[in-house]
């Protein structure tokens, strides 16, 4: 993991050295899985030391490396900026004359989407501005901001395996993961501190705190959005004071920019009907028809948990169908099961085993995801392992109950 690592980091000319970066990944990606599966079930000290020593190793190598496969780091300290002039990124655009001071140093040449207001909810901005505070001629400040909330999503998900009395080793398909690494160490994206929030919200959750999950849920909607629809079949026992708090806690974030703006989502509505990137059953279905197909999710997902279906379980597939039914999936939005896969009990038995199993290598290979516009071919073996896994969980469920309805079928085919 450590060569492939490096071979990776020291890469100057990556498009000169395609092959060279490809066979390093593909080398780190092989050791990881071969790593995570030794340490799957190892509890001991000694395992968990060595997965916590070459995780933080594998992420240093990257930290001083500028992003290659994304440029949103960039946005996030120019959104971050404008907020720590006094400026509503909601409303401001990059290219107003508002911001034209700002335009005039090295970060404005990195800013793509210059004709859009910010899309990131209010926890994002405040992270993106300190972050401009801590390093405002550079990437450290960010950096550093995300490997912390690396580190901590790390430390909680081990804590939380501890609540489930799981081994310590199965956290390595985090710490290890070549796609966590790359898309955080490397790239910056913020959505880590969603990912260390919604390791907070299990872990509250199994300890039967109900509020305090809540907020701890709320806040992983304040960095991103999605995690709302996890409400319902999270709390669908006694939803009225966790849904409360999630309400309120969201509110008070949102309530200073609604003073100045009623609308506080900036870019989100255009950006999530109009643009597509990597996606899949949204175009067939198209995005109204998808979202309604979203919905009816949610309510299935509450339904399994009235069923007795574990509820990080249920998450991960609620997730994956929220993904599978968005316009755009960009490689890092996986990363968030590199965190819940380790934490479901029998991962890849029972039913639900092949869903899991596809959803565990559409995310060791989802680094295809960026060739997708380019090649149609690496976009099908991109999702092959999902649907092929969803269809065989489908059989599995649906057999039981072809099977006792034979007997009156035959019955009266013979009548």
């Amino acid at each position: 993991m450590v060569a492939g690592s490096g071979f990776l980091a020291l890469l100057q000319d990556i498009p000169r050295h395609a092959s060279v970066a490809v066979a390093s990944y593909l080398l780190l990606t092989v050791a990881a899985l071969i790593g995570m599966r030794l340490l799957w079930d190892r509890d001991d000290p000694n395992a968990v030391l060595l997965m916590l020593a070459v995780a933080v190793l594998v992420r240093l190598l990257f930290f001083g490396k500028a992003p290659f496969l994304s440029t949103d780091v960039y946005r996030y300290l120019w959104d971050g900026r404008v907020l720590l002039h006094g400026i509503d990124p909601y409303i401001v655009k990059p290219q107003d004359i508002a911001v034209h001071a700002l335009r005039l140093d090295w970060l404005w040449s990195f800013i793509d989407w210059r004709s859009m207001p910010s899309l990131y909810p209010p926890f994002s901005l405040v992270l993106f501005a300190l972050a401009d505070k801590l390093d405002d001629r550079g990437l450290l400040g960010i950096k550093a901001l995300v490997e912390i909330g690396d580190l901590a999503v790390l430390g909680i998900l081990i804590a939380a395996l501890r609540q489930r009395r799981m081994p310590a080793g199965r956290a390595a398909l985090y710490a290890w993961s070549p796609l966590v690494i790359v898309e955080f160490a490397w790239s910056g994206h913020q959505e880590v501190w969603c990912l260390a929030a919604l390791a907070a919200a299990v872990l509250l959750y199994d300890r039967g705190s109900t509020i305090g999950s809540a907020l701890a849920l709320a806040a992983a909607v304040l960095f991103k959005l999605y995690p709302a629809a996890l409400i319902p079949s999270m709390y669908f026992r006694r939803p009225w004071a966790p849904v409360a708090t999630v309400a309120a806690t969201v509110g008070v974030a949102y309530l200073p920019f609604v003073k100045a703006n009623p609308n506080v989502v900036g870019f989100l509505p255009e950006f999530a009907t109009r643009y597509h990137f990597n996606d899949s059953l949204n175009g067939a279905l198209h995005t109204p028809l998808a979202m309604l197909s979203f919905l009816l999710c949610v309510v299935m997902s509450v339904w399994a948990r009235k069923s007795g279906l574990d509820f990080v379980k249920t998450m991960v597939l609620l997730i994956a169908a929220y993904l599978l039914l968005s316009p755009t999936v960009n490689p890092w939005y996986l990363t968030v099961f590199a965190l819940l896969l380790p934490l479901v009990p029998q991962v890849f038995e029972g039913a639900f085993g092949p869903s899991m199993l596809g959803i565990f290598v559409w995310l060791a290979i989802s680094l295809l995801g960026y060739a997708a516009e380019a090649s149609p071919a690496a976009h099908l073996v991109e999702y092959l392992p999902v649907f092929i896994g969803g269809a065989m969980s489908a059989a599995r469920l649906t057999l039981p109950y072809l099977q006792a309805l034979r007997p009156s079928l035959e019955s009266d085919w013979g009548a």
